[in-house]
């Protein structure tokens, strides 16, 4: 039966279509997803040979067990359905061109106002953002000195202290430059020759930091830059993270030195408030997939010669991290869990959990992200992909970029990176109230 021709009008439902709350766009997108889930079923069949065969002729009943069988389909396109309405009803409708072209989009959530940020100043990290305060011109000067100096093993600390303190001082002085006897050029140059702090980064930067103080800056252009200019060894990292596990020589090669550097660059390009001592990972060359994150033991596994998937990895390390802040610890992802019923009574951070969600499905949204099959669809995979983009972003731009995920051809944007940037910062005003009442 060619189901496509089949009669309904207006009449049939008690609830018409234009009140149920989904567009014929959203009909269509919902289809999409499906059939790129089931298409090597059907195409085994002459007549659902192609997409278009399906949607238009496939039996809506089968169809709609086969979408309210997918979480992640009918929460997206679905759950706010009146009682009356089924999925089938949405196909027939659909194939009728009875959907309205349009439906109203949900009002977006305000942004967390987060200029007046208790400033808390929290240098327990390493990179972690220092505070926002102009050196006199004699500290400036001494810092300088140092700066400038030679790196040898006795004075590799104090030396990169010093020149981490002059590119946080050029960053929010425009001063800087003339208070040590310079032009800006000199200066950038002498700058640039120790971390790649381009100006383009800064611009991001100094965008992204508009209004905000020291415990909600974001500062992961100037950590990625740099720590691409420095050398991270592996008593450094080791105080970062939790264990870490290397089943090979390799560690203490220039190519472990290599991957040492992307593991903490990467980490720092997201963000510096976050808490990574639970992290733990293992590293060794016989390692398959190429990575993998286990959210029971907090553990990244990754293959010794091929860290493109550490940002990924990193991505769902903090989806389920995030959700233990909520006092959550089921094991699911946060970007995935739709009902909330948190254990913390921090409004700030319930909140966020909203604005979270908010984000997460605009990014995973088609156009935005693949969605060819299951796998890509899914909420969680979505986000580890876009953290593994961001990283590349932020990393490209602070002057080298290293190591990249393979491509999943998604399309996330610098204003989706942005819109990012501030979710982090949200996250760090959120959390600074329970910082505040940890401190006193």
């Amino acid at each position: 039966m060619n189901w496509y021709i089949k009669a309904v009008n207006s009449n049939a439902w008690e609830i018409p279509p234009a009140e149920w709350g989904i567009s014929a766009s959203q009909a269509e997108d919902m289809l999409n997803r499906t059939w790129n889930i089931y298409k090597k079923y059907y195409m085994q069949e002459e007549k659902y040979r192609t997409q278009e065969q399906w949607k238009k002729n496939a039996d809506p009943h089968t169809m709609a067990i086969e979408i309210e069988s997918d979480w992640e389909i009918y929460n997206r396109f679905l759950s706010q359905l009146p009682d009356e309405i089924g999925v089938e009803d949405v196909i027939e409708a659909w194939r009728a061109n009875m959907l309205p072209v349009h439906t109203p989009q949900p009002l977006r959530l305000d942004p967390i106002n987060i200029t007046d940020a208790p400033e808390l100043d929290n240098t327990k990290f390493l990179g972690a953002p220092q505070k926002r305060q102009e050196l006199p011109i004699e500290e400036l000067q001494e810092a300088w000195d140092v700066a400038k100096t030679k790196i040898t093993d006795n004075n590799r600390q104090e030396v990169l202290k010093a020149r981490n303190t002059i590119l946080i001082q050029n960053n929010i002085n425009p001063q800087t430059a003339d208070q040590l006897g310079l032009t800006s050029s000199e200066l950038n140059k002498q700058i640039y020759s120790w971390s790649r702090f381009t100006a383009e980064a800064q611009k991001i930067q100094a965008q992204a930091n508009q209004d905000t103080n020291i415990t909600v800056a974001w500062d992961g252009m100037l950590n990625s830059s740099y720590l691409a200019e420095t050398e991270v060894s592996p008593e450094e990292i080791d105080t970062f993270f939790g264990e870490i596990t290397v089943k090979n020589k390799d560690w203490l090669s220039p190519d472990g030195e290599a991957l040492r550097k992307y593991i903490l660059r990467t980490a720092l390009a997201i963000d510096t408030r976050i808490d990574y001592s639970n992290l733990n990972f293992e590293i060794d060359s016989s390692i398959k997939p190429l990575g993998e994150y286990n959210w029971r033991t907090q553990r990244i596994y990754i293959r010794a010669n091929s860290p493109h998937t550490i940002a990924h990895e990193i991505g769902h390390y903090l989806d389920h991290k995030w959700a233990s802040d909520l006092g959550l610890n089921s094991g699911q992802a946060l970007s995935e869990m739709d009902i909330l019923q948190s254990n913390t009574d921090n409004d700030y951070l319930n909140y966020w959990y909203k604005l979270y969600q908010e984000f997460v499905m605009q990014i995973s949204a088609s156009g935005k992200s693949n969605i060819s099959s299951t796998y890509t669809q899914k909420r969680s995979e979505v986000f580890a992909r876009f953290i593994a983009q961001f990283v590349d972003w932020v990393n490209t731009n602070s002057g080298r970029r290293t190591w990249g995920e393979f491509s999943y051809n998604d399309n996330f944007s610098e204003a989706d990176f942005m819109k990012f940037i501030k979710l982090l910062q949200m996250k760090a005003y959120a959390d600074s109230f329970l910082q505040g009442d940890n401190n006193g």
